[in-house]
């Protein structure tokens, strides 16, 4: 059927172009270099158009030839972004599921993966959020000392966050938990 659709149409446009196109009264004659060479007008603006054309999608193939290695470089971002991600909500799946050795090791994968990109290295909010989770694991598994240091990071990372600072508060009310389960 789809194929009976485009025939009909290709047979309407024949028509079309023949009907418009039969009174072929002008003509073209181009000079150069000795030669002269005499074409239909209808035929010289076919040829104009498909030029036309043809240096159109040239021009577009080098640009996005060109815009190639930006294009793989916002992927491999991307990508690095996706790991990331995944590797904080294994983080936090691994918490909720009572692994807080596993979830320490996860988050500090996903702040690895992050400080290793550079364009990824400016979101504050994410590696504090790590750094919390992170901090809570350890805490779990009484481990005072790294667990201080992970939370005095996601402190002074939520303070770079923007306002209001959920994760600052997040930050110091996690502190503050574990001062008093201390």
């Amino acid at each position: 059927m789809h194929g009976i659709v485009w025939t009909l149409l290709l047979a309407v446009a024949a028509v079309v172009g023949a009907t418009a196109l039969g009174g072929n009264d002008g003509l073209v004659t181009i000079f150069w270099m000795g030669w002269r060479l005499d074409l239909s007008l209808n035929l010289f603006l076919l040829a104009l158009l498909l030029f036309v054309l043809a240096v159109y999608s040239m021009v577009r193939g080098l640009d996005s030839l060109f815009d190639l290695p930006e294009r793989a470089r916002k992927w491999r971002v991307a990508q690095r972004d996706r790991q990331a991600q995944a590797a904080l909500r294994e983080g936090l799946a691994l918490y909720m599921a009572g692994r807080y050795t596993r979830a320490h090791k996860a988050c500090q994968r996903a702040v690895a993966i992050q400080a290793d990109t550079p364009e990824l290295a400016l979101d504050a909010e994410f590696t504090a959020l790590a750094h919390m989770l992170s901090a809570g694991s350890l805490h779990r598994l009484q481990d005072r000392s790294k667990r201080d240091e992970h939370l005095q990071r996601a402190i002074d990372l939520a303070l770079l966050t923007r306002k209001p600072r959920p994760t600052e508060e997040g930050a110091r009310l996690l502190a503050a938990e574990c001062a008093l389960e201390d």
